[in-house]
C-alpha cells in the first residue's frame, strides 16, 4: 500500500508537507518563526541529499526538532515539531530516542491541542506508532474539549488497533516476516504485538460502540459490519453514478491511482477475478484518485481493465468522506450493502468474494422458494 505516514515512505511524507495547506492560523511568535525556518532548512536538504545519507539527515533533524520543542514547550509550534519527529523515527524502547521523548511529551502536555486535526497526515502518523500512539489517542478522546476532534481521533484509534492486529496476523506464522519486523522495530515490540491481539480487538469494538453512541452525527461508520455510506461519483464518460444502484450485488470498491505501484500490480489478478465471476451477482468498481480523468482514460488504453470504473479526483468525494489515507484502499460489500471485509487482495479477496456471492445466491433462492410457496397457496 502507498500510505501517507512514516516507514518506507518517510521521505514522501515529509515532502508532502511542502504543499499541504493547513487551516491553522499563522502565529507570530518568535518560536513559531524559528520552527518555520527549521522546517524550511530541513525540506531543502532532504530534497537534495543522496539516498544513502537520508537516514543520518533524519536523525540529525529529529534532534533539532526535539531541541526546538523542548525549548518552546508552551508554543503551538512544539506540537508541530513533535509530529515531525514521529515522522522521522520508528517506535523504540530507548528512553533517549527523540521519538520516545516526543510521544511522552505529547501525552503529558498536548492532548488538548487545537492542531490535532490541522494537518491531514497527523492522525496517520500517530496511528502508526503502535501502542504508544494508541495510548496518546485514547487520552485525546478523554481530554480534548472539541467533540469533532474526539470523534476523528476515535476513528484513527480504531484504525490503529485494527492495523496492529493485521500486522500481528501477517507475522504470527511467518518466521521470516517476524524476524524482519524484529530487526526493524525490536523484539519487545513484536512480542507486545502478538501478545495483545485479543485486547486490541476488544478495544476496537469498544471505540466502535462509542462512535455509534456519542459521535454518530459527526463521523461516517466504515467499520466491518456497518452499512456502507452512499457514494456519489461519475463514470469515465461523466455520467453520475451511485453506490446504492449496485445493491443486490457483491461489490469490491477499489480506491486507487495510476501512479500507485501496488494498485497497478493488482490489475492482472483483478482481471482474472472479474472473468471468473462473470454472470455472478458481482461488480468490481475501481474509483480513481488521479487528479485528471484523462490520466485514467489514457492509462486504460494501454492496460486491459474490463470492469467498472469511476473517477473521483485527488480530493473531495469518497477521498475525504471515507478519509482515504493510502492506495489502494479496498472495501468489500455484501449484496445488502454492508461492509464485510477491508483491504484484502489476491487470494484472500477471491475467497471473500466467493463467500459473499454464495450468501447472495442463497438469499435469492430462499426468496424464490418463498414466493413459489405463496403462489402455491
Amino acid at each position: 500500500m502507498y500510505r501517507l505516514f512514516v516507514g518506507a515512505l518517510v521521505l514522501a511524507l515529509v515532502v508532502v508537507t511542502a504543499t499541504t495547506k493547513t487551516a491553522v492560523a499563522r502565529e507570530d511568535s518568535k518560536a513559531t518563526e524559528a520552527f518555520k525556518e527549521l522546517e524550511k532548512e530541513f525540506l531543502t536538504k532532504i530534497r537534495t541529499v543522496a539516498a544513502a545519507d537520508r537516514p543520518d539527515l533524519l536523525k540529525e533533524y529529529a534532534k533539532k526538532f526535539l531541541e526546538h520543542a523542548e525549548k518552546n514547550a508552551k508554543d503551538p509550534s512544539a506540537f508541530d515539531a513533535y509530529i515531525y519527529i514521529l515522522r522521522m523515527t520508528r517506535s523504540s524502547t530507548d528512553a533517549g530516542d527523540p521519538g520516545v521523548k516526543a510521544m511522552k511529551a505529547l501525552k503529558q502536555g498536548h492532548t488538548k491541542s487545537p492542531k490535532i486535526l490541522s494537518n491531514p497526515v497527523t492522525l496517520a502518523v500517530l496511528s502508526n506508532r503502535g501502542a504508544d500512539g494508541a495510548d496518546y489517542l485514547k487520552k485525546v478522546i478523554e481530554d480534548h474539549p472539541e467533540k469533532k476532534t474526539q470523534a476523528k481521533v476515535a476513528q484513527a484509534l480504531i484504525k490503529s488497533l485494527e492495523s496492529q492486529n493485521k500486522l500481528a496476523a501477517q507475522v504470527k506464522d511467518n518466521d521470516d516476516a517476524k524476524e524482519q519486523l524484529e530487526k526493524q522495530r525490536g523484539k519487545e515490540y513484536v512480542k507486545d504485538l502478538l501478545d495483545n491481539v485479543e485486547a486490541r480487538a476488544k478495544e476496537a469494538k469498544k471505540y466502535q460502540a462509542l462512535l455509534k453512541e456519542k459521535f454518530a452525527d459527526l463521523v461516517v461508520d466504515l467499520s466491518v459490519g456497518a452499512k456502507a455510506p452512499e457514494v456519489v461519483s461519475q463514470d469515465l464518460e461523466g455520467k453520475k453514478v451511485k453506490l446504492s444502484d449496485l445493491k443486490g450485488k457483491v461489490v469490491v470498491l477499489d480506491i486507487w491511482a495510476t501512479w500507485c505501484g501496488p494498485c497497478r500490480a493488482m490489475i492482472p489478478h483483478t482481471r482474472d477475478l472479474v472473468k471468473k465471476m462473470d454472470k455472478k451477482p458481482f461488480v468490481f468498481v475501481s474509483i480513481s484518485a488521479d487528479e485528471k480523468k484523462a490520466t485514467v482514460t489514457e492509462f486504460m488504453k494501454k492496460n486491459e481493465m474490463p470492469w467498472t470504473h469511476w473517477w473521483n479526483g485527488s480530493s473531495g468525494g469518497i477521498i475525504s468522506d471515507w478519509e482515504v489515507e493510502y492506495f489502494p484502499t479496498i472495501y468489500i460489500l455484501d449484496h445488502k450493502g454492508v461492509i464485510r471485509f477491508k483491504d484484502l487482495r489476491g487470494e484472500k479477496m477471491d475467497e471473500a468474494v466467493e463467500k459473499l456471492i454464495k450468501e447472495a445466491e442463497g438469499d435469492k433462492e430462499k426468496k424464490e422458494e418463498k414466493k413459489k410457496d405463496e403462489e402455491d397457496k
